[in-house]
């Protein structure tokens, strides 16, 4: 697990992941996920605030390549609560 502190890191960071998964509320449903490609062999997922992105900070991720925005549902998650969700999703596909 890597924490950053500012956006511009984050994206630097990003370029080296064969998925990225963006965790936000209008992204794609997460059971989307059971059809991607299993051929990558690193994975990132990206969980912002609890306020979420905006719009900015999302059209900045969506410049990298192998970005993908998946929501987790509904419902606003806190940032630690989203982190395992995501986890826990993953590793059950």
């Amino acid at each position: 697990m890597v924490f950053v502190s500012n956006l511009a890191q984050a994206i630097e960071l990003m370029k080296f992941y064969d998925k990225i998964l963006l965790a936000d509320i209008s992204g794609e449903p997460i059971k989307i996920l059971v059809n991607l490609d299993q051929a990558f062999k690193s994975c990132s997922i990206i969980v912002g605030p609890e306020g979420g992105f905006t719009s900015e900070e999302i059209d900045k991720f969506k410049s990298l390549p192998n970005l993908q925005t998946l929501s987790l549902g509904p419902i606003l998650l806190r940032a630690e609560t989203a982190v395992l969700a995501s986890l826990a999703i993953l590793s059950q596909i």
